[in-house]
Order: structure tokens, then C-alpha cells, then sequence
């Protein structure tokens, strides 16, 4: 028992990490996509538009669904954020460089983890159960 309490714990713990983080995230893409519209300077290409979608397009609409579903909003910052590189990779032919990307896109992977933790949660919780009462 004392092993399910500290394990709730923790996922409590990366629960409000990943929806403070999220907020802080989305509070700061946001500022910064809404300030290259009102400057007038965002004017992509189609290519530089595929980008956009992903980072910070994407991985903006997951951290906002994550925040109600840690999983399936997690896995879309992390497939979006995956996309973003290998569209990097594939138009510049390397990977973006500085921790930033990472860094706006890590609530997602917290909030993933806490997806993960609930999901094995909930399929080890009547396994257990079943095995006290026979």
C-alpha cells in the first residue's frame, strides 16, 4: 500500500510540474507568436509554414490537450516536436541547435509520464486487488 501512496505522490508531483510548465510554455509561445503577428514580420513560405505548424503550432495544441489528457496531449508534443526536427534536419540539413525547443516541450513529456504512470496504475491496481481476495 505504502508503495501506491508514494507512487501518487510522484505523479501528483509531475502532474503540477507539467501543467505549471504548460501554462508557462504556452504563455510564452503564445506571447511570441502573437508579437510577429502584430510586428507584421511572420511571412512564411510553404516550407517555413510546415515548421510553424509543427513548432510552435502543434506543440502548442498539445500542451493545452495535455493539460486535460496528459497522454494524448503528450504524445502530440512529442511527435510534433520529433516532426519539427526531422523537418529541421531535412530543410537545413541539421538539427535545430540551443535547449529551447526541448525546453518549451518538456511539460508535455512530464505530463506523457504521468499519462504512462496512470495507464500501468490502472492495469496493476486490479491485478493486485484480485490477489488479496483469494
Amino acid at each position: 500500500m505504502n508503495q501506491w501512496i508514494t507512487l501518487s505522490r510522484c505523479s501528483d508531483w509531475l502532474l503540477w510540474a507539467g501543467r505549471l510548465g504548460a501554462a508557462a510554455s504556452l504563455s510564452l509561445l503564445g506571447w511570441f507568436v502573437v508579437a510577429h503577428l502584430i510586428e507584421g514580420s511572420l511571412n512564411p513560405n510553404v516550407q517555413e509554414a510546415l515548421g510553424l505548424l509543427l513548432f510552435p503550432g502543434c506543440v502548442m495544441l498539445g500542451l493545452l490537450l495535455a493539460l486535460w489528457r496528459p497522454m494524448l496531449g503528450g504524445v502530440l508534443v512529442i511527435t510534433a516536436l520529433a516532426g519539427f526536427y526531422l523537418w529541421n534536419l531535412v530543410e537545413s540539413g541539421r538539427f535545430p541547435t540551443g535547449p529551447y525547443f526541448l525546453l518549451f516541450s518538456l511539460p508535455g513529456l512530464l505530463l506523457f509520464l504521468v499519462g504512462l504512470q496512470r495507464r500501468w496504475a490502472a492495469r496493476q491496481r486490479p491485478q493486485q486487488h484480485s490477489s488479496i481476495t483469494t
